[in-house]
């Protein structure tokens, strides 16, 4: 088995170990910490909230791509209007996963346009498609639509904090 040179070892343990630090004394004084409690730093923190949104974005994108030939026999634009979805969040995770705030700003808009357009089917219907009106309990889309409208607030909340919005 191979095994990288011990400088290249230190250096990733340095680069893992930069993102948690220890309790400080006084918090361990004051006792609102045990000794043994690590703290995320803010890098930490921004890299686990970005890991979050890529899961629930591949989430959504799984239940789309589950019903997407049922939203093809009901109209073939519902169809397409999925795929661009399916598009538009694989690359809002892929950013995402890239640490690029831009990520943020393709998936808060991709999920809420599909959030909005899963009340707007519910409430008025789509021209050529006006089954789903009324259907609130249908599980999968109850799912989607969570998960779209999390990720749309968690989105306009990290665009805020980036001071992109």
């Amino acid at each position: 088995m191979w095994h990288p040179p011990p400088a290249a070892a230190a250096a990733r343990l340095k680069t893992a170990s930069a993102h948690f630090r220890p309790a400080a004394a006084e918090e361990i004084d004051s006792g609102t910490v045990a000794h043994h409690q690590l703290h995320l730093t803010p890098g930490a923190r921004h890299r686990t909230v970005e890991l979050t949104g890529a899961a629930a974005l591949a989430a959504a994108i799984a239940i789309h791509l589950q019903n997407l030939g049922h939203r093809f026999a009901l109209a073939p634009w519902i169809g397409v209007a999925s795929i661009l979805f399916v598009t538009a969040a694989s690359g809002a995770g892929w950013l995402l996963l890239r640490r690029d705030p831009r990520g943020w700003l393709v998936a808060g808009l991709a999920c809420l346009a599909a959030a909005l357009a899963w009340v707007a089917g519910r409430t008025v219907g789509f021209p050529g498609a006006t089954d789903d009106i009324g259907n609130w309990a249908e599980p999968l889309g109850l799912a989607a639509f969570g998960l779209e409208a999390g990720m749309a607030a968690l989105s306009a909340h990290q665009l805020r904090r980036l001071w992109v919005l």
